[in-house]
Formats: structure tokens, C-alpha cells, sequence
């Protein structure tokens, strides 16, 4: 409460006095350009702005976000070049196919009350754009194969992407023994790093292990995951409902 002083004025508060400063410090900082400093010289700025302009090379970041890696780009040409001669890749482009694909499997879960009208015009109204393929180096390997990208950033099915990812977060965190990253791995593997001598330690490999996935079983496999972990949404903070399946 303000305390009333000599001659009838009244003493601010001081914990709203303190919040007002607050607000406006940090109105000030939002209409104030913010100043950049580059921690290159001028030198060295001079030579990113040649690497950029130089066409004979591409710059990529490498596989497991382990360096950045200049390559010659015939040399990367050749490789994506390689990795597109499957018989099997379709030669034309498909996109507004999928998304009309899409949007018909939306207008059927709104007639069946999965999702609702808002959803549906927000799932469905977007501008789309063919899919951006590109290959990042695997310097770990030999011969520096490249990872085959896809990005599906504004492609036809973008949206329905994010909101599936959305619905699944809580199927993905209830999964035991899930490595995120390598730090998780590293922190499961610390209460086992005393171990005998006749330890044998196995790793393995997949080569292209997404398109080797039988869609059918993962599928039903996803599903039946997400039906057994509903009864945990309660513990996690999500922007969409579940789905009752």
C-alpha cells in the first residue's frame, strides 16, 4: 500500500516502482537497434565473403553437426548425382498430388470428429513448395559419403508433420532407454564403465536404415505405442490433445 506523507503526497510502492523500471528498461531495449560486433577482423571477413562468392566449391555442414567442410562441387555433384540414379526415384514432381492426398485424409478425420474445424483450415491452408534435396558429408566415414536430406520445410505436407509431431511427443518420451543425443548415451553408460576384461562391446550399423523400415508394421507399431502411453499425457506439457484411437 502507498504510505501517505507530510502535506498529503503519497510514497510510491516500492516493489511497483521497481517493476515499472523493469518495463521500461525493457520497452527501451525493444524499440532500440540492437548493435552488432563481429568478433572477425576485417581480414578474415574479406575471405568468408570470397569463400561465399567462389562457385567452385560448396560449404556444408558436416554429418552429426561435427565442423563445417568445403567441398569441391564437382566432386559433390557426383555424389548426389549417384545417390539419385535409382531406377525406382520418381522424375517428376508430385507435390500438389500429395497435398491434395493430404488434404482429403484431413476433410475425413474432420467428418469423423478427430480434429476440428480450426485445425482443419490451419493444417490444410498453406502455400506449398517442392521438397529441397541435399547431402551433408560424413567425415567420420570413409571416402566422406554424403547423408541424403530432404527437407520438407513449406512442402506438401508440412503441416500435418508437426502437428503428428506434436501428438507423439509424449509416445517418443515414454520410451525406454531413449538416446536423444550422445550426451544421454554417455550418461547411461557411466554406471557401466567398470567392467570386466572379457567385456565384449558390440555396435552396429544400419545402412539407410529409414527407407529399409517396413511402413505397414511401423505404423502399427506407432499407433499401438501411442494408444499404451495416453494415460501419460497428464504428465507433460503439450499444445494439442490427444486422440482417443
Amino acid at each position: 500500500m502507498n504510505q501517505t506523507l507530510l502535506g498529503g503526497l503519497k510514497k510510491p510502492n516500492k516493489d511497483i516502482t521497481a517493476l515499472c523500471r523493469e518495463l521500461k528498461t525493457e520497452l527501451y531495449a525493444l524499440f532500440t537497434p540492437k548493435r552488432y560486433f563481429y568478433n572477425l577482423n576485417k581480414y578474415e571477413q574479406k575471405a568468408l565473403q570470397q569463400l561465399r562468392r567462389n562457385t567452385d566449391i560448396i560449404i556444408k555442414k558436416a554429418d552429426k553437426n561435427s565442423g563445417i567442410v568445403v567441398m569441391d562441387k564437382t566432386w559433390y555433384e557426383q555424389k548426389i548425382i549417384n545417390m539419385l540414379s535409382d531406377p525406382f526415384q520418381s522424375q517428376e514432381d508430385d507435390s500438389v498430388f500429395v497435398k491434395n492426398k493430404a488434404d482429403l485424409l484431413l476433410h475425413t478425420l474432420l467428418l469423423e470428429d478427430k480434429i476440428t474445424e480450426k485445425q482443419y483450415k490451419n493444417l490444410t491452408k498453406c502455400n506449398i513448395k517442392t521438397p529441397i534435396f541435399y547431402g551433408i558429408p560424413k567425415i567420420h566415414k570413409e571416402n566422406n559419403p554424403l547423408r541424403p536430406i530432404v527437407s520438407q520445410i513449406n512442402g506438401p505436407t508440412y503441416k500435418l508433420n508437426q502437428y503428428i509431431h506434436e501428438l507423439l511427443l509424449v509416445a517418443e518420451a515414454e520410451i525406454p532407454y531413449l538416446f536423444k543425443d550422445t550426451t544421454a548415451f554417455l550418461q547411461i553408460i557411466e554406471k557401466y564403465k567398470n567392467i570386466s576384461s572379457n567385456t565384449i562391446l558390440v555396435t552396429m550399423d544400419v545402412v539407410s536404415l529409414y527407407t529399409n523400415i517396413p511402413h505397414n508394421e511401423a505404423i502399427e507399431y506407432i499407433c499401438e505405442h501411442y494408444s499404451n502411453t495416453l494415460h501419460r499425457w497428464k504428465h507433460y506439457n503439450t499444445r494439442v490433445m490427444a486422440i482417443d484411437v
